[in-house]
């Protein structure tokens, strides 16, 4: 029973990755693995800011909707990144050999991106404090007004205090980043890091506070877009002007579809050879389970010693491949919504061409006639 169990439990597994990755890639030889993973979390940043573009495209009810299905869509994109960029960097840092992971360097460092995120909150808090004063200051007047000028002038000076200490921090930390050796555990603060910048990735208890953050925007470009209808244009002028506005939201959607392409291929990259690993692990699986049997107890017990040690390496990979799985996913939904998207603008922009060619010829035609009417009245004219 114990050689069965785990046989099986191998080849369903194996079913389900190849049912769900079978576009991965040939195997790649992973170079310098953490400084990629923080160049695929860059990329995905700045792919997820392009949201800020397209709301700007909100300009019609229509435009609101596939902007709002595919918010939520690119909000789980990040949080699949950094799930896998999580994952990856403990399985890494699980791998650091005992003599890197009792560096004495590495309690220093935490150390030191403890005290820079602890610098990173004051200066927001001063920044914070900086706005609300000027606000105040706006509406200020008399001794009042005073009072806050030398406020303002005093909390500007603080914010540069902290911010020159918070940069001296961060050049600190990346320094010791890089010459400290400390392999995973630098990886797991750069993710962190990055993590802060984008609200929607961030593991801790404020996520639902995001969360309605996100639900408010989403109203908000909802109503911005309700009191926005606009009406069909009728004058020249107008189907012009309306012309080169759809045109501009074709470029901009034809780049982020460009953008996401980009996304969907660096994302299999990463996986292909996560993929081979798991693999390997399902073919020695495979052997385990095809090995002779025996009634040595011992043996018996290295093998089940073997098979649980195979099914915690599948566990860790599997953990890192399923976020970039659900991810390619996730993608191809946001790509599709975008086509669609670009599909409804290019209608529109087809039936608003044609309808300013057809005025342009009516009104040739009215020029013509009005012409050929003046030049008949003039040899009338002549005539009599």
């Amino acid at each position: 029973m114990l050689r069965k169990f785990p046989r099986i439990a191998f080849v369903l597994l194996l079913a389900f990755f190849l049912s769900a990755f079978v576009s991965a890639q040939d195997d790649q030889a992973p170079q310098n693995e953490p400084q990629k993973i923080i160049s695929f979390l860059n990329q995905t940043i700045v792919w997820y800011r392009q949201q800020n573009e397209l709301k700007q495209l909100a300009s019609d009810p229509s435009d609101v909707l596939f902007l709002n299905d595919n918010e939520q869509v690119a909000d789980d994109v990040v949080k699949q990144s950094f799930d896998f960029a999580r994952n990856r960097a403990q399985l890494l840092n699980s791998a650091v050999s005992p003599a890197q992971d009792q560096n004495p360097g590495a309690s220093r460092f935490q150390n030191l991106v403890a005290a820079a995120a602890k610098a990173d909150a004051r200066l927001k808090a001063a920044q914070e404090n900086v706005e609300s004063l000027r606000r105040k200051l706006d509406s200020a007047t008399g001794r009042n007004r005073t009072n806050l000028e030398a406020a303002l002038a005093e909390a500007q000076s603080e914010v540069d205090l902290i911010q020159t200490r918070r940069d001296a921090l961060k050049n600190m930390t990346q320094f010791v980043s890089g010459t400290s050796g400390l392999g995973a555990g630098s990886l797991q603060s750069q993710i962190e890091e990055l993590a802060r910048t984008v609200p929607v990735s961030v593991n801790n208890d404020e996520k639902p506070a995001a969360s309605t953050k996100s639900q408010t925007n989403k109203a908000s470009v909802q109503l911005n877009a309700s009191n926005q209808k606009k009406s069909e244009p009728s004058g020249i002028l107008a189907l012009i002007t309306d012309l080169l506005a759809l045109r501009r939201k074709i470029e901009t959607l034809d780049q982020a579809i460009e953008s996401t392409n980009a996304l969907t291929s660096s994302s299999k990259a990463i996986r292909a050879p996560m993929i081979t690993d798991l693999r390997t692990l399902m073919a020695k699986g495979d052997e385990l389970a095809n090995a002779p049997e025996s009634q040595d107890p011992a043996v018996l017990e290295t093998q089940k010693k073997n098979i649980d040690a195979l099914t915690a390496q599948f566990k860790q990979n599997s953990a890192a491949v399923l976020p970039l799985g659900k991810q390619g996913i996730l993608l191809d939904i946001y790509k599709r919504t975008l086509g669609n998207w670009r599909s409804s603008i290019e209608t529109e922009h087809r039936a608003e061409l044609k309808g300013l060619i057809l005025r342009l010829v009516i009104l040739g035609i009215i020029i013509a006639f009005i012409a050929g009417v003046s030049e008949v009245w003039k040899k009338a004219t002549f005539r009599y």
